[in-house]
């Protein structure tokens, strides 16, 4: 028998409380909702994942920054990272488009706000902003520790906005070689400097050539 979580007192809430008061918002299935389970794909990498990585240190940052996490090395060397949770409809996953990527999924890379800055607009994220998309996979997978990671540099542009990322991206359905289940994996992509545009429908198993 488990004692009470410290939130409880936190909150002044007991734990039936605050699940009960989640599956009430979960009923209305609103922007709040929708929040709370991207809040939690965040939330979850460091607590899930960071935990697995060797190597690398999650650094603190202050400000309202394009990426969620910044990664530091011994050598200095620096990875950002945004995180997202791949897009759901109402029966299950939803898939990138239904004429040409149908054995895709879909993300949006989009800022939650948005506005304009001397008529540019900022809701849209920017190539050079964070250096890997990081997905979470929950709606297809129905586990919080599945992520896919690819590299944002080979994220789709946009059609109409100059330098920023198309707001729906594919994702695919298993690792491939634009998308990967490893964050070690990501950042030797990162590494290697490649240029490409990620598939619009899905490819073949990638082959772990490119060295950790």
């Amino acid at each position: 028998m488990h004692g009470a979580h410290p939130m409880e007192a936190v909150l002044n809430l007991t734990s039936d409380e605050v699940l009960s008061a989640l599956q009430k918002m979960k009923l209305q299935d609103g922007m709040p909702w929708r929040m709370l389970r991207g809040s939690l794909a965040d939330l979850l990498f460091e607590v899930i994942v960071l935990p697995t990585l060797s190597g690398w240190d999650d650094v603190a940052f202050v400000g309202d920054l394009p990426y969620d996490y910044k990664l530091r090395n011994a050598a200095e060397e620096e990875v950002t990272i945004q995180i997202k949770l791949q897009r759901s409809a109402k029966n299950g996953p939803s898939v990138f488009n239904k004429k040409t990527g149908k054995n895709m999924f879909s993300v949006e890379t989009q800022r939650t706000r948005g506005g304009t800055v001397d008529g540019v607009k900022t809701r849209p994220y920017r190539f050079g902003e964070f250096d890997i998309l990081a997905v979470c996979m929950y709606p297809s997978t129905g586990r919080w520790d599945t992520y896919l990671y690819t590299v944002e540099k080979w994220l789709v542009p946009h059609a109409t906005e100059t330098n920023a990322l198309a707001t729906f991206q594919p994702v695919a359905q298993r690792p491939n070689a634009d998308w990967t289940d490893s964050l070690e994996q990501a950042i030797a992509w990162l590494k290697s400097r490649q240029q490409k545009t990620i598939a619009l429908t899905d490819t073949p198993p990638a082959q772990q050539s490119l060295a950790l």
